[in-house]
C-alpha cells in the first residue's frame, strides 16, 4: 500500500467502525430509519466499486460485475444503506482475497426481490465461525490462511 493510502485507509476504517457502532445503537433502540426512495441500482453498485477500485488494483485482483437483464436499473430502497453494505462486503472480499478476483452478481429472486452476491476467490469463512457472523461486534480471524 502506498504511503499516502495508509492514512486514508485508516481514516476510512475508523469512520466505518464509528458508523457501525452508531448503527448498532440505532438498531438496539429500535430507531433505525431506512429511506424509501427511487434510486439507480447500477450507479450505487458502481460507486461502491469506484471507492475501492484502487485497492483492487493494488492487489492485482480481477473485478467483474454481472447484472442479469431482467434486473431493473431503478429500484426503491435506501441507497446509502445499500452503498454501505456493498462497501463492507467488497472491502472484506478485497481484504481476504490474495489472488484471483471478485465478482458481483445481481439477479431477480422474485418479482419484488433482488439478490446481490459478492463472490471472491478468498479462503472463505471457517465453518466454526459461521454461527457467529451476524453477532454484533464479533470478528473472525484477521489472519488470511492463504
Amino acid at each position: 500500500m502506498s504511503m499516502l493510502l495508509a492514512p486514508i485507509e485508516n481514516v476510512r476504517r475508523l469512520q466505518s467502525l464509528v458508523n457501525d457502532i452508531l448503527d448498532q445503537a440505532q438498531i438496539q433502540a429500535g430507531e433505525m430509519n431506512l429511506k424509501h426512495q427511487v434510486f439507480n441500482l447500477h450507479s450505487t453498485i458502481e460507486k461502491a466499486h469506484q471507492l475501492l477500485e484502487i485497492l483492487i488494483k493494488e492487489k492485482k485482483l480481477s473485478y467483474e460485475l454481472l447484472i442479469e437483464s431482467d434486473v431493473p436499473a431503478e429500484i426503491t430502497g435506501d441507497p446509502n444503506r445499500l452503498h454501505q453494505i456493498l462497501v463492507n462486503l467488497l472491502g472484506n472480499a478485497i481484504k481476504f482475497t490474495n489472488e484471483g478476483g471478485i465478482k458481483v452478481y445481481v439477479s431477480m429472486v422474485s418479482k419484488e426481490k433482488i439478490s446481490i452476491q459478492v463472490i471472491d476467490s478468498g479462503p472463505g469463512i471457517p465453518a466454526e465461525q459461521l454461527p457467529h457472523i451476524f453477532q454484533a461486534f464479533k470478528r473472525g480471524s484477521e489472519k488470511n490462511p492463504a
